[in-house]
């Protein structure tokens, strides 16, 4: 039987990787999974399915002999302490009461020592918590070791042991140098550790990364920035407990986890405020005018302040997105960046503020402008194709020059680290582009620069000569900012896919144009640059072309295929109507044989070639100024949504509140972190000379095509993952995270497959293959001694994944793929003792009505969480359970658990047939389409014997189960970092309530929010030495007057003035005549003079 054969090869296996003994128990092991998964029912009623084991009671304990545990992606485990050294202890001597006053002695104790982990080699740690609370490691000291063969001791450990001391090589631990143990109660905490260990190949593979938001005041700077809000502290860029800033944190984890990543592009936006290029003036901008930060942290861009930047739309109350970030924090990340070894692409980029209620003239002859467009969409007005266009004409250049501006090079000049201009009125695009090119400069210099990108509307204008005038500007202003910047820096332009290869207007004049050669061939610029949004599957549910090809969109080789293929490579939709009907017209340039013009997919032939235009259809005799293989090509902009079938639009993306916001072509708006990750993993693969030289050239001037560090993935977030986006109240973005392009948060995962592979390699066993296995988690964790099968089968039986044995491997393939062959009735054989087929169906009372999952989520600090989903109909009363040792989004876990109960209604149906013994091609594992008196139905076999005929045993299928069915995200707030903010302090120099009181002494009133606990007052003596002279334990009730204090009689009670107060904090309570009398409710009020 299928069981027995595939458990003796594994054990076949085994021997051969380790013989006898423990190698055996792998493979048999191995061996088991398969036979498992195909010879045994599915959860049935009143079960439970438990593996490894993840807990929200993880106890950090001391105890030789504990299992090491083995971490697959993000995940939280607590740890082993392996090395401690005595408490050490610190006198604290305070002094109260002036001369003569009380002395005290108090003691802090500290502790040195280290956890085990986890097996190494991780990536990284990330958070820890302590008794349940997040530490802040910005104020601690404790070094990670990631448990690398070549791990030397560390320096606290060796210093204090001496002699021959242990490293630990092969197991990740943390050591903890004199951590503080006040808030612990002078005892070690319980210690939890989100640990990141990355297995597969697209972190590895990433050496660039866009940083995102752009538009953030102070989200770029090094240092935290706080701001105040009527007393109370918020925070502007600090909330996480890993680094100093967010940014800090956010690039540290980039680092971390891409060891490969050299390059981070920095977006820095500015924002223009009309389609109509005539009267769009690019300009910094503010969320709000009275934000209150400290004042050298005071808002400043190009001259601007706070009070006469632009202020940024609100939409629902609040402003769309956040503001240009400041000069000095762009500066202090380009050198946080370059500190840390890494280049520096610095990327302006023009965001556009134009409101839904906005009443604007469309240049597009819309009734007004589009809420929130695209900076693609700004041209002349009218628009080319619009009735009264002004294209083509010398209007049009007018316009054009007006966007671009007019003012020099040498307008501007550095005082210090600040960038002055003598052109103050001036708000272009000229002024922005130039500006940040000396921002670079008093930063210390840039890697690389773009000059702007996705003009495409500003781009295809032409003048009344045909020429086009904003190339012109473009190719100007490269010369002007390679003045600036020097030799030494790449310059581009990021061209959007859609125009970069060339200028084809549809307006039947038959012209073929490349509009951007001027600019591509500029001895100024040293790269062409693509964002390289090109449309990659055409997939759909149900039938369609492709569906004969791949199992999934999500294929390895149908991706790999439509790099180099597919729609705008080998066919075009020439409408609507025609995507929605599949009707694909093939790109063919009959004319000249030079198919290449008409593909924007077609890198090599494009850069391979000479360009000529035609002019109405006419093949110019000379080319163009491009030489071929001149110049590489770099990706400024490549990316995927995390939304099923991402592939057939990478360029849609979430945001209400822009008109530009849509889900791909034929698309749920289901979250799919898998199908992000295997695309982008495919087309750097695709693009890797190493791998496929003959698909990334070199030039005979020895220029590669595409350079790997010339891919930059969009996008990395400058507010770190979890913070973002868990606080949506802070970040209007942080709803599209779920289904947009952020890695944030996702680079560190793993999908199904890759945890399969994983799990497998660990034991030794590589030979595994894969088919139409999705799906993707945060993180999985075996945490104890257990077989492979038992580590694996929960993950295998959620996720609807089958092992088979292929005889060469262990194949493991979901379920939703394509049919292995098909069966009709003339294929089968009737046999004496059964009939031609029989068809059993298991009872409803035997099958679950409900379905229970319990994980950890990692939006909720790891969490156990558990979701239960049920059907509405039926007559089963009975419930199924598993407890998975997997991290992942509940909307993941609810999808999981919904396909999986419709999964094991779908298979009630038990088929058993013969087939002639000629049918030899079928196997234990095959999906078969079994066509039965008219009706097709989806089988896969289970069980098959071999005789005189072959009879099969197979259950039924539904491949839609597994299929996106959920959209949208489930808000969790997660902890933020505490606020660190000066406290507010005043000395008053009142009289005292008693005779006994030293009359010299003030009263010290402070207030702070959050308040994290009693204030030292500290005596100063040389400006150098203090001592600690007392305590404030609470908050005073302090405010502001929103009303003047009217004067009044004095001794007795005045009932008639009013007295307004905001106050900071705290509450005002009434009191008797007498309490009055006695000193309650004294309030002192600050005059204006202070």
């Amino acid at each position: 039987m299928a069981t027995l054969l595939l458990a003796a090869a594994g054990a076949s296996l085994g021997g051969a990787l380790g013989g006898v003994g423990i190698g055996a128990a792998i493979g048999q092991a191995i061996g088991g999974v398969a036979g498992a998964m195909i010879d045994r029912a599915l959860i049935r009623s009143g079960t439970s399915l438990t593996g490894s084991r993840l807990s929200d009671l993880d106890v950090q304990s001391s105890t030789e002999g504990e299992p090491i545990p083995r971490v697959y992606g993000r995940v939280r485990i607590a740890g082993q302490v392996i090395w401690a050294t005595r408490f050490e202890e610190e006198a604290v001597e305070s002094s109260s009461g002036g001369k003569g006053g009380v002395s005290t002695t108090s003691y802090r104790y500290y502790a040195n020592f280290a956890v085990g982990l986890c097996e190494g080699p991780i990536r990284r740690v990330g958070r820890v918590w302590a008794d349940g609370t997040l530490v802040d490691l910005d104020r601690i000291t404790m070094r990670v070791h990631l448990g690398g063969e070549d791990e030397e001791p560390d320096a606290l450990i060796l210093a204090r042991q001496g002699g021959d001391v242990p490293a630990c090589r092969g197991t990740a631990h943390v050591v903890f140098e004199r951590l503080p143990l006040d808030d612990w109660g002078n005892r070690i905490p319980q210690l939890t550790f989100e640990v990141i260990r990355v297995v597969e190949p697209l972190e590895d593979a990433v050496q660039a990364l866009t940083v995102i938001p752009g538009a953030t005041e102070y989200g770029y700077a090094p240092t935290a920035v706080t701001r105040v809000v009527d007393g109370e502290t918020a925070a502007e860029n600090r909330h996480v407990t890993t680094a100093a800033s967010d940014f800090l944190a956010a690039l540290d984890e980039a680092i971390d986890l891409c060891p490969n990543l050299r390059r981070i592009a920095l977006v820095v936006t500015w924002f223009g405020d009309d389609l109509r290029a005539g009267v769009c003036r690019p300009m910094p901008a503010v969320e709000t005018r009275d934000k209150t930060v400290a004042a050298t942290e005071a808002w400043a861009v190009a001259g601007l302040t706070r009070a006469t930047a632009r202020l940024i739309g609100q939409v629902d109350g609040r402003a769309a997105c956040g503001g240009t970030p400041t000069d000095a924090s762009v500066i202090a990340a380009i050198r946080a960046i370059h500190d840390r070894g890494l280049a520096v692409t610095l990327y302006p980029f023009l965001a556009m503020d134009v409101a839904a209620a906005n009443s604007l003239p469309d240049p597009w002859g819309g009734d007004r402008q589009a809420a929130y467009p695209w900076r693609g969409r700004i041209t002349c007005d009218p628009a080319p194709g619009v009735a009264g266009s002004v294209d083509r004409t010398d209007a049009a250049r007018t316009q054009l020059d007006a966007f671009a501006g007019s003012v020099p090079v040498s307008a501007f000049s550095l005082v210090g680290e600040t960038v002055v201009c003598a052109r103050p009125d001036e708000w272009s695009f000229r002024r922005m582009i130039l500006h940040m090119a000396h921002l670079a400069v008093a930063a210390g210099g840039v890697e690389a620069f773009l000059i702007g990108s996705e003009f495409v509307g500003l781009n295809a204008v032409r003048d009344a000569a045909g020429a086009h005038p904003f190339v012109e500007t473009l190719t100007a202003l490269a010369a002007d900012v390679r003045s600036v910047v020097g030799a030494s820096t790449t310059l581009t332009y990021g061209a959007d896919w859609s125009e970069w290869s060339g200028h084809h207007p549809a307006d039947g004049s038959g012209d073929v144009i490349f509009h951007l050669d001027p600019l591509w061939a500029s001895p100024a610029i040293d790269a062409v640059g693509i964002d390289a949004w090109f449309p990659l599957t055409d997939w759909r549910r149900g039938d369609h072309l492709d569906a004969g090809f791949a199992d999934l969109a999500t294929d390895r080789a149908h991706v790999d295929s439509r790099v180099e293929g597919g729609e705008n490579y080998d066919w075009y939709y020439a409408s609507q109507a025609d995507r929605l009907a599949q009707i694909r017209t093939p790109i063919v340039d009959a004319a000249h044989g030079e198919d290449w013009i008409f593909r924007p997919k077609d890198l090599r032939g494009w850069w391979t070639n000479l360009h000529h235009d035609r002019s109405g259809g006419v093949r110019a005799a000379t080319s163009t100024a491009w030489v071929p293989g001149s110049k590489p090509i770099w990706l400024t902009e490549l990316g995927c949504p995390a939304v099923d079938l991402g592939g057939n639009e990478p360029a849609a993306f979430p945001d209400p509140k822009s008109s530009e916001s849509r889900l791909p072509y034929f698309s749920a708006g289901t979250r799919d972190d898998f199908l992000q990750r295997r695309t982008l993993e495919t087309v750097l693969a695709h693009w890797n000379p190493d791998l496929n030289p003959d698909r990334n050239p070199l030039s005979v001037a020895g220029v590669r095509m595409v350079p790997l560090d010339g891919i930059h993935l969009w996008a990395w977030d400058a507010r770190p993952f979890p913070a973002f986006p868990s606080a949506a109240d802070l970040w209007a973005d942080a709803s599209a995270w779920s289904t947009g392009h952020w890695l944030t948060g996702r680079l560190g995962g793993l999908s199904v497959e890759g945890l399969i592979a994983a799990v497998l390699a660990d034991v030794g066993f590589g030979d595994v293959a894969f088919r139409a296995v999705a799906g993707h988690l945060d993180g999985f964790v075996v945490d104890r001694r257990m077989s492979t099968r038992d580590a694996l089968e929960p993950i295998l039986t959620a996720f609807g994944v089958d092992a088979l044995d292929v005889g060469t491997a262990i194949r493991f393939a979901g379920r939703d793929r394509r049919a292995d062959a098909t069966v009709v009735l003339d294929d089968l054989v009737e046999t004496d003792a059964d009939p031609l087929f029989r068809i059993r169906r298991t009872q409803e009372s035997e099958l679950p009505n409900e379905l229970s999952a319990t994980f950890s989520d990692p939006l909720l600090e790891f969490r156990r969480t558990t979701v239960t989903v049920g059907r509405r109909l039926g007559a089963s009363r009975r419930s199924s359970s598993a407890d998975l040792a997997v991290v992942a989004p509940i909307e993941t876990m609810v999808s999981v658990a919904e396909a999986w109960l419709e999964d094991l209604w779908a298979g009630r149906n038990t088929v058993e047939a013969t087939v002639d013994p000629s049918r030899i091609e079928i196997e234990p594992g095959d999906v078969l389409d079994l066509v039965l008196e008219g009706r097709t139905e989806r089988v896969m076999v289970e069980s098959l014997t071999d005789g005189t005929a072959r009879s099969f045993s197979a259950r039924s299928l539904d491949p839609a189960v597994r299929r996106p069915i959920r959209g949208g995200t489930r808000r969790r707030a997660t902890t933020l970092a505490p606020v660190r903010g000066a406290p507010i302090v005043h000395v008053l120099d009142i009289a005292h309530p008693t005779e006994d009181a030293d009359a010299h002494r003030p009263y010290l009133a402070a207030w702070a929010a959050p308040w994290t606990g009693s204030l030292a007052v500290r005596r100063v003596y040389d400006g150098e030495t203090t001592t600690a002279t007392t305590t404030i334990d609470r908050p005073a009730v302090i405010g502001v007057t929103t009303t003047d204090l009217a004067p009044g009689p004095v001794g007795v009670w005045d009932r008639t003035p009013r007295l307004d107060v905001r106050l900071h904090g705290g509450t005002l309570a009434a009191a008797s005549e007498r309490l009055v009398l006695e000193g309650a409710n004294r309030a002192a009020i600050r005059a204006a003079s202070g």
